[in-house]
């Protein structure tokens, strides 16, 4: 064998092996990732089960998720299939109860699951409420106490006023209990301190 073709041999093979390592990385991540939207298969049909809903009502998609310094991942979108408002409030139990789940089927989850959202895929046109009044927005719901009204922000100089007097009276009572002066020698009684301002131009 000459000289060209034992490089070219020898950089064939280099190739070669290169590319079977490639091929066998992919085939390794892929049937990694199955395993993975098999588990959350598995984990959302158990939670659903757990909690009544039927199979039905929601289904899922698994899409591929890759972020920057981390290694691909799985993002969940669930898919509401059924029309059902008593379910609406429960949506962020559900999942919170789906992720706890998964995290005990498999506690590496935290590294590869990214995350997951929500979509409304109803067949058909079921019988949806249309949008309220924007102010229903504005006023508490059933069983919500009134949020407490803003508190005016205290002025500065009636703030110190009140301080001031209440030490002042203090002090008082202290001279009435022990008969000695509220005020020592030589010091005047307590007074605010500080000048009325005017706006002046900058």
């Amino acid at each position: 064998m000459n000289l060209f073709a034992r490089l070219f041999g020898s950089t064939g093979g280099a190739a070669g092996h290169s590319q079977l390592h490639d091929q066998s990385s992919r085939n390794a991540s892929a049937s990694q990732n199955a395993t993975r939207r098999e588990l959350l298969r598995v984990v959302l049909r158990d939670t659903l089960g757990e909690n009544g809903i039927p199979a039905a009502w929601i289904g899922a998609e698994m899409l591929r998720a890759s972020g920057q310094g981390r290694e691909p991942g799985v993002h969940l979108r669930l898919l509401i299939r059924h029309w059902e408002p008593r379910l609406l409030p429960y949506t962020v139990a559900l999942q919170n109860s789906l992720q706890g789940r998964l995290l005990a089927f498999d506690p590496t989850a935290s590294g590869w699951f990214a995350g997951i959202s929500w979509q409304y895929a109803l067949e058909g046109e079921p019988v949806c409420p249309d949008m309220p009044a924007p102010s229903t927005w504005a006023v508490p719901a059933a069983g919500q106490a009134a949020p407490a009204p803003a508190r005016p922000p205290a002025d500065p100089r009636a703030e110190l006023q009140r301080l001031f007097a209440a030490r002042d009276a203090k002090l008082k009572r202290y001279a009435d209990a022990t008969g000695v002066p509220d005020t020592p020698p030589n010091f005047e009684a307590t007074q605010p301190m500080f000048r009325p301002t005017e706006p002046a131009g900058l």
